[in-house]
């Protein structure tokens, strides 16, 4: 029978065994048995991976005897700190919880003798998840009959720049440009006097994640300044010059 109940007790209550490498386990010396059970033998081989935030480790059983595994990660003081425990034979364990940091863990197996020594020692990246708020307050002026200006605010997350994209029906797009991080403005060339044309802006942030804006409403002029047919100094009353009209 798994006597696992007063294991957690003291897991949660009581000074843990540990060697002077892993701070915050304990005193530097193992916790003397006075039970005459054997303790388990030292996992070996921890490996960690990342998926996004979570961590998932893996390591090798190498006892026969354990009642389970507990799963320790450093906290931000340095101090080692329980945060999980699996089954006997066992030997993976994903850790949700994690925060956006360099984070080292180490897995000692249990049984009523006590723990076994620790694990190696495993270090792993936790990216930083930088919100990618999609660009906003977009704009749009034309410039000429053939290039149409668009901007937008400053950048929110978006790391690895901007993807700009266009369309003559605001329903199927095709990227005409990208932009670097912290541009606010893309020139849209080799237009069409008159015509109306839709732009959204993909920011790109951390892994490449994306945000893509609403759709910006803009427009070529009718004719070129300069160009008399129809109204003072080329310009008319009709003459579209910017726009801030967005489609939801």
């Amino acid at each position: 029978m798994k006597h696992t109940t007063p294991i957690v007790e003291t897991l949660e209550t009581r000074t843990l065994m540990s060697v002077s490498h892993y701070p915050g386990l304990g005193e530097s010396h193992e916790r003397e048995n006075t039970t005459g059970v054997i303790k388990p033998a030292a996992p070996t081989d921890l490996a960690g991976t990342v998926n996004g935030t979570a961590v998932t480790l893996n390591w090798t059983d190498t006892s026969d005897n354990e009642l389970g595994f507990i799963v320790f990660r450093k906290g931000a003081k340095g101090k080692m700190t329980l945060i999980g425990r699996v089954d006997p034979n066992v030997t993976t364990y994903t850790d949700t919880t994690a925060p956006e940091s360099a984070e080292q863990y180490i897995v000692m197996g249990y049984n009523q003798g006590g723990n076994s020594r620790p694990s190696n020692l495993v270090n792993v990246q936790i990216p930083s998840l930088v919100q990618v708020i999609a660009p906003r307050q977009l704009k749009s002026k034309a410039l000429s009959t053939t290039s149409i200006l668009v901007s937008w605010d400053k950048d929110y997350g978006a790391t690895n720049g901007y993807i700009i994209e266009r369309s003559t029906d605001g329903t199927t797009f095709t990227q005409v440009g990208t932009k670097p991080a912290g541009t606010k403005s893309f020139t849209d060339t080799g237009l069409t006097l008159g015509t109306k044309y839709y732009y959204r802006i993909t920011a790109v942030g951390p892994e490449n994640h994306t945000a893509v804006s609403a759709v910006l409403i803009g427009m070529t002029k009718m004719r070129d300044k300069g160009d008399n047919h129809g109204g003072q100094d080329g310009d008319s009353h009709h003459e579209p010059e910017s726009h801030d009209t967005v489609h939801q």
